[in-house]
């Protein structure tokens, strides 16, 4: 049975903030699908280079690893500068295949909890995420469904 040995979490460079949706995906990716046990397996991989100057780039890369990466980094993840090229592509794959042997590898808290633990998704930490984010979505466009009917019928009487 093969399990992840490396997780490549990707993050464009061109992008001037990390807030909204990319934020909230981060925290589940940290919180629920690694865990912190397996955050030295992650490659945090930078991409869109060639779309941003060197210096305003550089200066992005040190607010994610001093902010929104800290934690990673400081559980031993890394960072990669994948700068669109296939040397770049291979060089990133050489270092995710820098793996721990098969007694070392560790399986991403998912893998455990679908593999050893035979949970459905919706039962597992992420799926319940998931699962109650979307919730929370649907009862948000419902009350907003619902205001529109409400102002529909105001005007038509």
């Amino acid at each position: 049975m093969a399990v992840f040995s490396t997780i490549l979490y990707f993050h464009r460079i061109t992008d001037t903030q990390m807030d909204g949706t990319p934020l909230a995906n981060l925290g589940g990716f940290q919180k629920l699908l690694c865990g912190n046990r397996i955050m030295s397996r992650v490659i945090l991989t930078t991409t869109m280079w060639d779309d941003v100057e060197e210096e305003i780039g550089e200066q992005r890369v040190a607010v994610l690893k001093d902010d929104h990466w800290r934690v990673m980094v400081a559980h031993g993840s890394t960072i990669f500068r994948y700068q669109n090229t296939s040397e770049s592509a291979r060089e990133l794959l050489k270092e995710a295949a820098m793996t721990l042997s098969a007694e070392e590898r560790r399986r991403i808290l998912l893998q455990q909890e679908i593999l050893d633990l035979k949970e459905k998704l919706q039962e597992t930490a992420v799926g319940r995420s998931v699962y109650s984010r979307l919730n929370q979505l649907v009862a948000s466009g419902l009350e907003e469904l619902r205001k529109v009917r409400a102002e529909t019928l105001l005007r038509t009487r």
